[in-house]
């Protein structure tokens, strides 16, 4: 009887072991990330990947009676895009825990040109005849119909060319500074967005501050003729005074005069502060008629002309920007109707452009577009590329999506960027237009994650950027995206910028004190003390230079700055890396860690002159040591500077790839600390950062297995 018993208990105690595993069997799918671009052309076909990870209990296979397949949602089984289904591969096998990657191509769908067209792109895992593993994640995608289009004015001279490493992420950081539009508060004059002398001095101050270096400036340019425009279908004139003249003056002189000064006084006190501009021409849609409220290009382009003969010797004067996204107006406003209305805005750009080649052969040019299939219209009157990108991350999806808002920020992007790149091949290219409006949300703290984000992005990327906006008006419809209050104060998005422009140096010190790219948290954290650090010192008439040597002049006299080393030196990393009781072994550790090489015997000595009579602490010697690579004139000191310049760019690409929840989750504990030290370990002076790029992507997928 006690061996029956015992036996009974034995196979209850079986049982209970099985039953729950009987529970939690099943299927199971969590969304990793998706690449689809925002923007697509009417009837192309574009390749774009969903990702998934198996986190059920079932293996994914496509036959049989109850297949697993990406499916079609909102609406649910739509031919929005040319299928409904994505397929396993014959006899494919997805285990628990893997991940699959749905790679296929769509059709955007067909519309009539003009049209402005929105659809939604989501993408769910589905066991045919059992049910919805995860209904996927929703993108927005704008539909732009753009025909093939020859302009009547090709370009007298091709666009001058720039060097492509200038309008990268770390040399390019710029912002637009547009004041108001008409459409604000209806008071139509032409200098209203325009910045005043006192306003445009505060801007500038805030822009060095965050970091920035170019700011781009929309000018209306007066018509020769002002007056009430026609009415159209659209309501015609917009100022708040029914039938009274559109601009301020109905003379064009005394109008082009206070442009004149206007345009003068930003670009002086930009010049003034080191900053750099993008003139933006403004005021025409179409060659041949009135639309809406713009006036044609024949009305303003002996104004036009002036303008831009008055400014061209002017030292703050960067590049001309044609016309702010012309077909995007053009489209949003109604008058991109018919293939002859396409034809007319891009004759009119390619004649604008005509007359800013006529009077300055010597800057660069550009067009601010909306839309990614636009921008073939203006690739040969551009220097550079200036696509605009705004990616709303406020868009609804299916209860059960485990994604953040924030996330899709970096796969949108990712995958517009691409995109962008593949239509204008060989163009050097920025982020001439991008934000968030935060008018409902209640927290500002919103519209700091998505600058982080979409920063971390471009960082990635290498793309230089400019945002939208700076502006000092109270007008709600500015201060929704405006980067500054009214008063001037730098917003808490303006803080993400401004401490980005820290990430190098923090990069930096990380390398010497850990081995490692810094995580994110930690960079936000001790770019926060630099950016303090430095804005202490300025209120004592003092600079703080944003390179490690000026970090270590200052080491002596900030004690913020001396904590946050501190940290570094004190933490477990530091300690398990280095061993500061054994001089000799310490200091040749240093160098291995940050130069990749042996030190010398006469730095060696050096160093431990420093060290033990020469009042330097240990916790400095890492910060030491790199300030004097940075500022040794030697050849092998011109080695070591490459050596962390390079280290250093690797660090930040890897840093800004923990773009979503799940990287960021993923580069925790020691593991995955030690293996981005491994990585950099491979980087010397003679590494070829974009070839080493990929190794990277390939590290980092299967360190968090996304």
């Amino acid at each position: 009887m006690a061996r029956q018993l015992l036996r009974l208990l034995a196979l209850l105690m079986v049982a209970l072991c099985i039953l729950p595993a009987m529970a939690r069997a099943g299927d199971g799918a969590t969304f990793i990330s998706q690449q689809v671009p925002n923007s697509m052309e009417s009837g192309q076909r574009y390749t774009v990947s969903v990702t998934y990870k198996n986190t059920g209990t079932t293996v994914w296979q496509g036959d049989g009676p109850h297949p697993y397949r990406l499916g079609a949602r909102n609406p649910i089984d739509n031919l929005d895009w040319g299928l409904d289904r994505v397929e396993l591969a014959p006899g494919e096998q997805i285990a628990p825990g893997q991940l699959k990657t749905f790679t296929f191509t769509v059709t955007a769908p067909e519309h009539a040109e003009g049209a402005q067209l929105e659809r939604n792109f989501q993408w769910g895992m589905v066991r045919e005849k059992r049910g919805w593993l995860h209904p996927g994640v929703n993108v927005v995608v704008g539909i732009a119909y753009a025909p093939p289009i020859e302009t009547q004015y090709p370009p007298i001279l091709p666009p001058v060319p720039v060097e492509p490493e200038a309008f990268r992420f770390n040399h390019f950081k710029g912002a637009n500074i547009l004041q108001r539009t008409y459409r604000d508060d209806q008071i139509c004059n032409h200098t209203q967005g325009l910045p005043d002398a006192a306003q445009m001095q505060l801007i500038a101050e805030r822009a060095v501050a965050m970091g920035l270096n170019v700011l781009r400036l929309p000018v209306v340019i007066p018509p020769k003729k002002p007056g009430t425009p026609a009415r159209s279908g659209l309501g015609g004139n917009i100022c708040r005074t029914p039938g009274a003249p559109e601009w301020e003056s109905a003379d064009s002189a005394v109008i082009m005069r206070r442009v004149y000064a206007s345009t003068q006084s930003v670009l002086d006190v930009a010049a003034a502060h080191g900053l750099k501009v993008v003139l933006a021409l403004d005021g025409y849609t179409k060659y041949d008629q009135v639309c809406f409220w713009k006036q044609s290009f024949l009305d303003v382009r002996a104004n036009a002309s002036a303008f831009v003969n008055r400014f061209k010797n002017h030292a703050a004067l960067l590049a001309w920007d044609i016309m702010n996204e012309p077909m995007w107006n053009a489209s949003a406003y109604g008058c991109l109707a018919t293939p002859a209305d396409y034809q007319s805005v891009v004759d009119a750009i390619h004649a604008m452009y005509n007359v800013v080649r006529a009077a300055d052969a010597t800057h660069p040019t550009t067009v601010g577009e909306h839309k990614v299939p636009f921008l073939k219209y203006w690739s040969d009157i551009s220097s550079y590329a200036s696509p605009h990108l705004y990616i709303d991350t406020d868009e609804k999806v299916e209860l059960g999506a485990d994604v953040t808002d924030l996330d899709q920020i970096n796969f949108v992007q990712q995958a517009t960027l691409s995109e962008l790149a593949r239509v204008n091949p060989g163009l050097p290219m920025v982020i001439g237009e991008f934000g968030v409006s935060a008018s409902d949300r209640t927290a500002d703290r919103y519209k700091a994650d998505y600058y982080e984000r979409y920063l971390n992005g471009l960082a990635r990327d290498g793309r230089g950027f400019m945002l939208w906006n700076l502006s000092l008006s109270p007008l709600a419809a500015q201060q929704d995206l405006s980067l500054l209050a009214p008063d001037g104060s730098l917003k808490t998005a303006a803080r993400v910028v401004a401490r980005q422009q820290w990430y190098p140096v923090v990069q930096q010190l990380f390398l010497a004190y850990t081995g490692r790219p810094a995580d994110p948290a930690a960079l936000r954290t001790l770019s926060n003390v630099l950016l303090e650090v430095a804005r202490d010192m300025r209120s004592r008439s003092q600079t703080l230079e944003r390179n490690v040597a000026a970090v270590n002049r200052a080491y002596g006299t900030e004690p913020a700055l001396r904590d946050a080393i501190g940290g570094l030196y004190a933490s477990r990393e530091f300690q398990t890396l280095y061993q500061p009781d054994q001089l000799p072994a310490f200091i040749r550790a240093i160098y291995r860690t940050a130069l990749g090489r042996e030190p010398a015997e006469a730095g060696l000595a050096y160093w431990r002159e420093q060290i033990n009579y020469g009042g330097l602490s240990r916790q400095q010697a890492p910060l030491a040591i790199l300030a004097t690579a940075h500022a040794a004139p030697s050849a092998q000191g011109k080695t070591d500077l490459a050596t962390l310049r390079k280290k250093a760019d690797v660090a930040a690409y890897f840093s800004a790839s923990l773009n979503t929840q799940g990287r960021i989750d993923c580069f925790s504990g020691p593991g995955p600390a030690r293996a981005a030290a491994d990585l950099l370990r491979h980087v010397d002076a003679g590494t070829d950062v974009q070839r080493f790029l990929p190794v990277v992507d390939a590290s980092l997928s299967a360190l968090c297995q996304l």
